[in-house]
């Protein structure tokens, strides 16, 4: 049986670490860190020590948050993401069109992250952090990411997430609705765990036809209740400028 380099295994805890502390909005205690991700407390401290001594991570009151070179890595990768570049610009027509906060997502494992959020002008929410982890199988882009992955590769995701984030709500759908979004090209949904907040979400392909990633459009479930928003007719511009995003060579060249 062929076994892991032990370099191998270290990298794989530090990945763990970081995935943990990425996924918290606080600084998390040794103790919390050591039963969630199993890692013996001796051996937490010793991984620890190093991140924090290569500025990776910063112990604030006997506790830890990611640090300033992780930050730096982070905003460097989403300025060399292509598809931020390209979407951008789309992003910015589609909240001064729609008067609603615009973001941009992809999928991580069986995760999405924020690469882009633009609040609309006067929003007094802000619904995501960019870089921030989240459920996948919650709210509008996560759907849009999942509707036109294979049938068994969502199913796998969903599970997936649901596990690694068992306080989000999550609702069955059957095949029937799976496939009505596809037919429709987008979806709308409440912005969970904010019941606050709702929202409508469109992917974006690659040249295989694949989803790299869905742009979301999100504002008071009281707005659109009162017919402050339009959702067919902000749904039809999402299309629009989706399709426009699709034909792009630089979207065509996304791997």
């Amino acid at each position: 049986m062929k076994t892991e380099p032990s370099s191998v295994l270290v990298l794989g805890k530090f990945a763990k670490i970081l995935d943990y502390l990425t996924g918290n909005n606080v600084a998390m205690s040794v103790s919390a860190m050591s039963r969630t991700l199993g890692i013996p407390r001796a051996t937490l401290y010793r991984l620890l020590e190093s991140l924090q001594a290569q500025d990776i991570i910063v112990q604030r009151g006997g506790r830890y948050e990611i640090g300033l070179r992780m930050l730096t890595w982070g905003a460097r990768a989403l300025d060399a993401s292509s598809v931020r570049q390209v979407v951008y610009p789309y992003m910015q027509a589609l909240r001064q069109d729609t008067g609603l906060t615009a973001s941009l997502y992809i999928r991580s494992g069986d995760s999405r992250i924020c690469l882009e959020s633009m609040p609309a002008e006067g929003a007094t929410f802000a619904p995501w952090r960019v870089g921030e982890q989240l459920a996948l199988h919650a709210c509008a882009s996560g759907t849009a990411l999942l509707a036109w992955l294979p049938d068994d590769l969502r199913n796998q995701l969903l599970a997936a997430s649901r596990q690694r984030f068992g306080t989000v709500p999550f609702t069955e759908r059957t095949d029937d609705w799976w496939n009505e979004i596809r037919k429709q090209g987008w979806v709308m949904l409440g912005s969970q765990p904010s019941s606050e907040l709702a929202g409508l979400a469109a992917p974006i392909f690659d040249r295989a036809g694949a989803p790299v990633a869905a742009i979301a459009l999100c504002g008071t479930a009281r707005g659109f209740a009162n017919g402050d928003f339009d959702p067919p007719k902000i749904a039809q511009r999402l299309l629009e400028v989706t399709a426009q995003i699709n034909e792009t060579t630089e979207c065509r060249q996304v791997a």
